[in-house]
């Protein structure tokens, strides 16, 4: 009995383990499941909505956007909607009160989802947000919305793809039943305070697709820009899906959800320890069948007690094999477990690619010559490949900046708290560099996360806003890790002239 109780307990723990494995693939495929039943709820309430509430819901997001343009950027825009009490955002485009506005197409990786209003962490774990502030998905001159999907996530794959796209493909949105085309005609890669290139322009129509990159880093944005063409008829035409780019900043048997090398390497060591357990813990033989009875004369006590004898000596002896056996199952299951757990953190050690060894430059550029500023640089992180992301260095982690809060206000907090930590402890620099011709380069630098801000000396005359920023970068648009590094950081020009 209690060798088949150990041998239960173990095909759990194997069954735990591969269910672990398997999660990705599953949690995926039941994510798609929700998103179509979503998206064939949506079409069908636009499908049976009247003519008249169909004219209203189109005019009323058509005012609002004429609204949004009248302002000068997407922040000011932005920061005023989501202050202001009386914002009707959340019932434009909210058919039957289903929180969906838009349905997203992008044939070239095979996504379709669901566009919700706003981009709370409960919207992107399952689908699309549409950034508040941006123009509404209706399509029309002097427009500009942003649609923004997580990458990487274990359960979903969202955007995990977008990096494969490239200009010239198209994608679509599906609004209140009309279908509207975009060709992308623009890729960068950004910090995430850097939102200028997200603004309205006059007489266009954009929408641009956003999400986070490096994967597993995010500590930019990747845009992708599409402008408004003819409508092609192709929105349920299937498509070859595109190949991942030769460069990526995701690990190759990753471009997917089927089980990787990685994944089939820590299954198979699970599975051979396993095999191996099962053999330790089973029976060695065949159980004896016990004779038929037969009539036997009476046993004497001196009989009796010498069988008796014999039975717990074997007892014993069959107690003492179990133990062993359990002692030799326990030590091989420590070290399966802990071989899987070294392939793991082995993996995880990787850096999607990126040449450790390989010095790197960063080039600060104010875009003009008069523009004088003194900047310091510091690293304050180090790749952590066990939690895959960056984590701060042991000098830092008193700071209390949060570095995994990857929205535009907390990369830019942790940056202010990184800045006032260096402040009241005094820190040194790792180089203090004034700016020649409106430019600084700092060479000879280690990959890891930077730290740059000003601490203001006589002559300058500008203001640079701290910032936090990936050391090499990856370029988005060309598939390949940029060891040498421009930055165009965000200031503001001193009326005095001076510094202090």
């Amino acid at each position: 009995m209690r060798k088949r109780i150990s041998t239960i307990i173990f095909v759990i723990i194997f069954l735990i383990g591969l269910s672990i494995l398997l999660y990705p693939a599953v949690s995926e495929y039941v994510n798609e499941r929700h998103s179509s039943r979503a998206i064939a709820s949506y079409d069908k309430l636009v499908e049976e909505l009247p003519e008249a509430d169909y004219s209203k819901e189109l005019q009323d997001a058509q005012a609002y956007n004429e609204y949004l343009a009248q302002f000068g950027n997407l922040s000011e825009a932005a920061s005023t909607e989501k202050d202001r009490e009386d914002s009707p955002y959340e019932d434009l485009l909210n058919t039957g009160g289903s929180g969906i506005m838009s349905i997203i197409n992008i044939p070239g990786i095979a996504v379709e989802l669901p566009v919700y209003h706003g981009t709370s962490e409960g919207v992107l774990q399952v689908a699309a947000g549409h950034y508040e502030g941006s123009s509404l998905p209706v399509g029309g001159e002097s427009t500009h919305a942003i649609i923004t999907g997580h990458r990487g996530l274990p359960s979903a794959k969202l955007f995990t793809d977008l990096d494969r796209l490239e200009t010239g493909d198209v994608f679509y949105l599906k609004t209140l039943g009309e279908i509207l085309e975009y060709q992308i005609d623009q890729i960068v890669t950004v910090l995430p305070s850097e939102v200028d290139g997200l603004s309205i322009e006059p007489g266009k129509d954009y929408v641009t697709l956003v999400t986070c990159t490096p994967y597993g880093i995010n500590s930019h944005r990747l845009l992708i820009r599409g402008t408004r063409i003819p409508y092609d008829e192709k929105y349920a035409e299937k498509v070859p899906l595109k190949p991942a780019p030769a460069v990526s900043d995701r690990p190759a048997e990753e471009q997917g959800r089927k089980l990787g090398t990685r994944q089939w390497i820590l299954f198979a060591i699970a599975a051979f320890g396993v095999a191996i357990l099962l053999g330790i813990l089973a029976p060695s033989g065949k159980k004896k069948e016990k004779p038929a009875a037969k009539r036997k004369k009476p046993l004497t006590k001196e009989t009796r007690n010498s069988l008796r004898t014999a039975k717990q000596r074997r007892k014993k002896e069959a107690m003492k094999r179990m133990k062993k056996k359990n002692k030799m199952a326990a030590f091989l299951a420590a070290v399966i477990l802990m071989t899987m757990s070294v392939c793991q953190g082995a993996f995880a050690g990787e850096t999607a690619g990126i040449d450790t060894a390989r010095q790197v430059s960063l080039t600060i550029d104010l875009e003009a010559e008069s523009k004088k500023a003194t900047i310091s640089i510091y690293k304050v992180g180090e790749w952590n490949g066990a939690e895959g992301a960056y984590a701060l260095s042991q000098e830092f982690t008193g700071s209390g900046a949060d570095i995994g809060d990857h929205t535009a206000t907390g990369v830019l907090s942790a940056a202010q708290t990184l800045e006032q930590f260096i402040k009241n402890n005094q820190i040194g620099a790792l180089s203090t560099q004034a700016t020649a011709s409106g430019k600084i380069q700092f060479t000879g630098l280690s990959s890891g996360l930077y730290l740059v801000c000003q601490f203001k000396a006589s002559g300058d005359n500008v203001t640079v806003s701290p910032y936090l920023t990936t050391l090499p970068v990856l370029n988005e648009e060309t598939n390949t890790w940029v060891y040498d590094v421009r930055s165009l950081p965000k200031y503001e020009t001193d009326s005095t002239g001076g510094g202090g």
